[in-house]
């Protein structure tokens, strides 16, 4: 009976050491991106946001497409960032605010557009909706994102 018991012991500390799995190197969230580019789908393959220190504080939210070859960077001055939530109005490339779709061939600025942030859990993840249309009419529509926060 000990001996029996003590092999079921031994067993179930087995299965239970072989059941554990180490936790994944990477976040499992990456955030999300969607909008369409003069009519064509833009789909990121992760969102992430960042805070850069500096004479202006930017608020960075950087959409990676699916293509590997696009992406949507949005850029929030800490001074014109006020509120958790509510509209960002975006400017020319250099203003208060700007955003800009990157392409392999060059960089569309944004010259007016619109963020809203619906979400924000400081240090983890901001979500909104986003449009704007750039300095050569490129126009960026039916945004939306959830960025994670990254260090």
């Amino acid at each position: 009976m000990q001996k029996s018991l003590g092999l079921g012991v031994i067993a179930f500390a087995v299965l239970l050491i072989a059941g554990c799995k180490k936790a994944p190197d990477q976040t499992v969230d990456s955030g999300m991106m969607t909008a369409t580019v003069n009519g064509v789908p833009f789909n990121a393959s992760s969102c992430v946001e960042r805070f850069s220190l500096g004479a202006t504080e930017d608020y960075v939210i950087t959409g990676y497409g699916t293509d590997g070859h696009t992406n949507i960077v949005i850029d929030l001055k800490k001074s014109t960032y006020t509120s958790t939530t509510g509209d960002q109005i975006l400017y020319p490339y250099l203003g208060t605010n700007w955003a800009k779709y990157e392409v392999s061939g060059g960089t569309m600025y944004s010259k007016t557009g619109k963020v809203t942030i619906t979400s924000d859990s400081v240090g983890q993840a901001v979500s909104g909706t986003f449009e704007f249309t750039g300095l050569d009419g490129t126009a960026v529509t039916g945004g939306s994102f959830r960025a994670i926060f990254k260090r």
